[in-house]
């Protein structure tokens, strides 16, 4: 009973690590740019080759999942300095601006 435990409790372990792992390099990857915008510039005007528009997707893929990320924290600071609390007053005004950029801040980095 107890090497079966084990056994379970190591298997959880490193498909937990694999997931952490793996989310870990999904954010960084998604997190930079491939590309700087001069050589967007030039890849447009000089694409070609299948390799060279896939850089391109990859690019605005990249950029697409920054823009979709900006939004959410931006929507969820929205959403915070939108809220009336009982008194009456804004959650911005009862508590600052900096409290809702604090929790916009907490968007979990897996969906940012």
């Amino acid at each position: 009973m107890k090497t079966t435990k084990r056994k379970i409790q190591a298997v959880l372990t490193i498909i937990s690590l694999a997931l952490v792992v793996f989310v870990a390099a999904a954010y960084s990857a998604a997190g930079k740019p491939s590309l700087s915008k001069k050589e967007v510039k030039a890849l447009i005007a000089s694409a070609k080759t299948k390799e060279d528009h896939l850089k391109l997707a990859d690019f605005y893929k990249g950029e697409a999942v920054r823009w979709k990320r900006k939004r959410k924290i931006t929507m969820r600071w929205r959403r915070c300095t939108e809220k009336t609390q009982p008194d009456g007053r804004k959650t911005s005004e009862a508590f600052g601006e900096g409290h809702c950029k604090e929790i916009a801040r907490t968007v979990p980095r897996v969906c940012r």
